[in-house]
């Protein structure tokens, strides 16, 4: 209401200056219109990152539970050794290693219990054929997991800056 009040009344006294209010609200326009797809390219690249990350994680978490079946098949005590570590894995991704990633942080403290895991897998001696066929699937389904921990740890720097001052933008 006030724009228009101030058009009605204002503007006409100043004459001359009627056009250069035009030319100024079509250079402003544009540039809404360049903000706004900057924004809109920006929320874009957003939504990809984090349904980038949820796929990444997603597949960690189906190879923990594929290999937590697998060696569920496993003789005594490498069993329940195997899963031991796993269950451990697990809470530990959940309870310290997704928050430290949510401040960009890259956590460290799984890398023991992973080799612990690849130890008990490659002590394993399988007694039968059947065995021998378990331990392999389970070997892939191991390497699996490692590539897919990668992955979710590589996600955690891979994202827009977190802070940006007036000198520098960092992620940490």
């Amino acid at each position: 209401m006030g724009l228009s009040l101030t058009r009605r009344w204002i503007l006409p006294r100043f004459g001359h200056i009627a056009h250069q209010n035009d030319v100024t609200a079509i250079i402003h326009h544009g540039t809404l219109i360049i903000y706004g797809l900057a924004v809109a390219l920006l929320a874009i690249a957003v939504w990809e990152n984090q349904s980038e990350v949820r796929k990444i994680v997603s597949a960690e978490a189906a190879q923990i539970a594929s290999t937590y079946r697998d060696v569920g098949a496993y003789p005594e005590p490498t069993r329940s050794r195997l899963q031991a570590d796993l269950k451990t894995y697990t809470e530990y991704i959940i309870r310290e290693a997704w928050p430290q990633q949510r401040r960009g942080h890259v956590p460290t403290g799984g890398v023991a219990t992973m080799d612990r895991l690849q130890q008990d897998l490659g002590a394993f001696e399988p007694a039968t054929k059947g065995q021998e066929a378990l331990h392999l699937e389970t070997l892939r389904g191991f390497s699996e997991l490692i590539q897919a921990r990668r992955l979710r740890l590589d996600s955690v720097s891979s994202g827009l800056p977190r802070r940006c001052g007036p000198w520098s933008c960092s992620a940490r």
